[in-house]
């Protein structure tokens, strides 16, 4: 059986992540980012499995393997949220325009 020794604790400003009762980490409690980030490194160090990680932070084992998959694929790149739509602006130049007037008027 996989003894965890890693705490989450959280209060109402910061959530503080402990190994063996001394702190590792904190960050603020809508910060997505540094909680992947320390579930990936808590992963990385070996001080925990994805199941031990995923109850200690109270999510998914799906979201814990997600985060180890992408960080060793990308980085902590790989961890950032990706923004949804067109990555690049639109370019509305003149033959656009004049297909679009045309298909309004």
């Amino acid at each position: 059986m996989w003894h965890s020794s890693i705490e989450v604790q959280e209060a109402e400003d910061w959530v503080t992540v402990c190994v063996h009762h001394q702190p590792y980490m904190r960050y603020r409690p809508d910060d997505g980012l540094a909680q992947r980030l320390a579930i990936v490194q808590l992963h990385a160090l070996g001080m925990a499995n994805q199941e031990g990680l995923a109850a200690a932070f109270r999510v998914h084992v799906n979201s814990v393997y997600n985060a180890v998959s992408l960080f060793r694929t990308a980085g902590s790149r790989g961890l950032c949220p990706r923004s949804l739509g067109p990555q690049r602006a639109w370019k509305v130049n003149s033959v656009r325009r004049g297909k679009i007037l045309a298909v309004v008027f």
